[in-house]
């Protein structure tokens, strides 16, 4: 540390050497540093970035050490800080000096919720309004493509994720047109695809069988009750965008998500079986491992299946697995060192609507339903969707609307997740209330034009990511694709076999399959890793919905846990810099003698005030801090890194105020450094300061350390004169060692508070003799039991050798 003369050290003037630069560098910036006004630093700093073109760059020049700045300055705290630049004083209107009115606070609400006018208000919640104007006609050959590309891939994943739904196939393909055309308008990413998803799907025939045990044989019942549910969902959605709730977002993070969605995948799976085997299998309840007894029904059953069944899911699988090499590309290994590199075609195959038109040509020539039993989807009505009233309100917000709003989480989660990905590499701003409305509308104007629940799907996003997309309006025109086959193609669906469409869904859940590698990724961090296995598991054993509700509450226990007891540590010091490191993690950290630098990396509140306490006390109270002669290194100072303190609350300022009442009667100094407006304020606002003054509390921990070190070691002296005891007398060494063992039980023995270390010099830890041979000393100060170890120690020494004298 730099040498400090205090008080004298406040006089002294800012130097600044620069080594490496032009002598005009050196010239400006030593001016600057010394001058008594600003000086213009503009040339140096130009001087100082990258060369210009046709200048000699630095690494053509001598090489020479990295630059190096010396500052010396006084020591300052937060109050001379703030004397000398006002413009960076924390705001110093308190609840207690000038509280503002109701009709204040109200106006500032109002004007961050609504708009300054309609213009700014149909472009803040109806985003088409405020791009479509720009919209540029370079644009339209990209977009189309991808709308005409997600249309086709459409119609097969709509009827499939509509038979996951337990629902007939046609609503499916209405879904995809309504939730397709209302997020073009209201939705903000370009890369998103809303309208039929297979963990939506299965979540909602989750609800659905609550209230319609058999919905394959009542359809319309499940029907409206699927309608219904939509309509809960999108009011829950946009109840949840007007309350801000968007930030919830949060709570559902990459580990949850991943975990929970690979389960789902396995339970959209199960829910498949039977198509893929062509048997029978019976639904179990989720709380009973519904899971586990579904896939080992259908191991045992194995023997039972349907050839033709088996056999359609198979080709289907292949058949897109190719389709998906030649559309992507792949290396392929054949033998080592030997492998086959095949290159993506410049256009997607639509591999979805390829097998859906080879399985329902070869169904209908062949009459494989009749022949071999194959299960077809059935009749398909053709037409757009009607409107239509929801019809079982009561039932739902009865029966299901813990399942709804689970269902609404759920979609949100993943729809910000998905558009935030897509974000990071276009450079676009994804506002999670906007997304709500997005959701909520869709839901809620489908619920009226016969739509079951929406979702974003993964895998028609991440295609129409590769195909460069400008702007949303690809919506539109997969929209227009969609309708156009409810109007003319969908009877010619009605011989497609049930285990073609299974064969689509399994492999649309392949990417979902691949996310168990994310497990051994979060392995080297622990707690998410946790947090990954355990909404894993929970949802293979009780269900998505009692699976996301636990993977939830254990999301929150851990990032509590973070907060309740966060890490904390001990600094020291670089030698001969001004930087501090923790001790733990740098050898070349050294502790002052006398001093320790305590950092709490978590803001400090009710919740960790307690831990904050008991976790300073138990290491400045260290026994195993000694100075070099092998005696304990008794605390003088005890400073208060703040930097990593966000933000502190009522309990927390109470807490440090009562810290530095203890440690001003055991003579310890409490010192605070680097801390923040908001706790400054706080710390105002609750009387701390009557506590802690604000003399105390330095803009730095260097600061803070020289402070020590000069009220420590004074001006003109080398050593520190020990403090005069205040002796308590006993007449012997047995009645001495007595009151110590009677103070160490009833103090000491208790739980170690601040009250435990001493601040005499180590010189003076020992029992001094006084007079003759019969009296000792104790200072009275409150001692570790290991300075008092110590002090009894030498003091039965010294009557050993006072008694050989004599």
């Amino acid at each position: 540390a730099p040498a400090c003369s205090f008080p004298d050290s406040r006089s002294c003037m800012a130097t600044i050497s620069v080594e490496d630069a032009d002598s005009e560098e050196v010239e400006l910036l030593t001016h600057a540093a010394t001058a008594e006004t600003p000086v213009d630093t503009s040339r140096a700093e130009s001087s100082l970035s990258p060369p210009r073109s046709g200048s000699v760059p630095r690494a053509a020049r001598t090489p020479s050490p990295s630059p190096a700045a010396h500052i010396d300055r006084p020591v300052m705290t937060e109050d001379e800080f703030e004397k000398q630049h006002p413009e960076d004083r924390y705001c110093s209107q308190t609840l207690h000096e000038s509280p503002r009115s109701f009709e204040h606070l109200v106006e500032n609400a109002f004007e961050r919720v609504l708009p300054t006018n309609c213009r700014d208000f149909a472009s803040h919640t109806i985003p088409i309004y405020d791009w479509l104007p720009r919209y540029r006609t370079g644009n339209v050959v990209p977009d189309l493509v991808a709308g005409l590309t997600i249309g086709i891939m459409l119609i097969p994943q709509g009827l499939a994720y509509s038979i996951v739904g337990r629902l007939p196939p046609i609503y499916g393909l209405y879904t995809a047109t309504i939730a397709a055309v209302v997020y073009t308008m209201l939705g903000q990413s370009r890369e998103l695809s809303l309208g039929p998803f297979a963990l939506t799907s299965l979540m909602s025939a989750k609800a659905i069988v609550t209230i319609v045990p058999n919905p394959e044989s009542t359809p319309d019942e499940a029907v409206a009750a699927a309608i219904t549910l939509a309509l809960v969902v999108g009011i829950m959605q946009i109840l949840m965008a007007i309350f801000r709730a968007g930030t919830l977002a949060v709570f559902l993070g990459p580990p949850l998500v991943s975990g929970f969605t690979t389960a789902a995948a396995f339970a959209i799976a199960g829910s498949q079986l039977g198509s893929l085997l062509g048997i029978s299998i019976p639904s179990y309840p989720d709380e009973e491992a519904g899971l586990l007894r579904t896939y080992g029904y259908a191991l045992v059953n194995i023997i039972h299946a349907n050839p033709a069944a088996v056999i359609a899911s198979l080709l289907t699988m292949i058949t897109l697995y190719v389709c998906r090499i030649l559309t992507e590309g792949r290396r392929i290994r054949l033998k080592k060192p030997y492998f086959y590199s095949v290159k993506p075609l410049r256009f997607p195959i639509p591999g979805e609507l390829i097998v859906v038109v080879i399985g329902t040509t070869l169904s209908y020539v062949c009459d494989m339903h009749t022949r071999f039993g194959l299960k077809s989807v059935g009749e398909i009505p053709s037409g757009p969707p009607l409107p239509s009233l929801p019809s079982m309100l009561p039932d739902v917000l009865s029966q299901c609307l813990g399942d709804a709003l689970i269902l609404a989480i759920v979609s949100f989660g993943i729809s910000i997740s998905t558009s935030r990905a897509f974000a990071l590499k276009s450079g676009q701003h994804i506002r999670p209330d906007q997304e709500l409305i997005a959701l909520g509308f869709a839901n809620v104007i489908g619920s009226f034009l016969s739509c079951h629940v929406s979702g974003p799907s993964l895998s028609r996003s991440s295609l129409i990511a590769s195909m460069g997309v400008k702007s949303p309006l690809h919506g539109i025109y997969t929209a227009a694709v969609v309708l156009i086959v409810l109007l003319a193609l969908a009877p010619l669906f009605t011989s497609l076999p049930m285990a073609v469409l299974a064969g689509i869904i399994i492999m649309a859940l392949k990417g979902l399959f691949f996310q168990l590698r994310q497990a051994w990724w979060y392995w080297p961090i622990k707690k998410d890793f946790a947090i990954w296995i355990i909404s894993f598991f929970s949802t293979w054993f009780f269900g998505v919905s009692f699976g996301l509700a636990i993977g939830v509450a254990a999301s929150l226990m851990i990032v509590l846990h973070r907060t309740i007891r966060p890490y904390c540590t001990l600094l020291g010091q670089i030698e001969g810099s001004e930087l501090y490191r923790d001790v733990r993690h740098c050898s070349d950290a050294r502790q002052l003698p006398g001093v320790r630098i305590f950092r709490f990396h978590a803001s400090l509140y009710f919740g960790n005030s307690d831990f904050f306490e008991m976790s300073l006390m138990r290491k400045i109270n260290d026994p195993h801090h000694l100075t070099p002669t092998g005696l304990p290194d008794l605390v003088r100072t005890v400073i208060i890194d703040c930097s990593t303190i966000n933000a502190i609350d009522t309990t927390g300022a109470y807490m440090l105020g009562n810290l530095a009442e203890r440690f001003k009667k055991e003579d310890i100094s409490f010192l605070l450094a680097n801390c923040r407006a908001q706790v400054r304020e706080v710390l105002h606002a609750t009387g701390s300061y009557q506590h802690i003054p604000r003399e105390g509390m330095f803009v730095s921990v260097h600061d803070a350390v020289l402070f020590a070190l000069a009220i420590a070691t004074p001006t003109g002296s080398d050593t520190a004169e020990p403090p005069p005891p205040s002796p308590f007398d006993y007449e012997d060494i047995a009645q001495a060692q007595s009151g110590v063992h009677s103070y160490l039980t009833r103090d000491v023995g208790q739980p170690m508070d601040g009250a435990s270390a001493g601040l005499l010099d180590p010189s003076s830890a020992v029992l001094r003799q006084r007079g003759d041979s019969n009296r000792v000393v104790v200072p009275r100060s409150r001692r570790t039991s290991m300075e008092i170890g110590v002090m009894l120690e030498a003091a039965e020494k010294d009557a050993a050798a006072a008694s050989s004298s004599v």
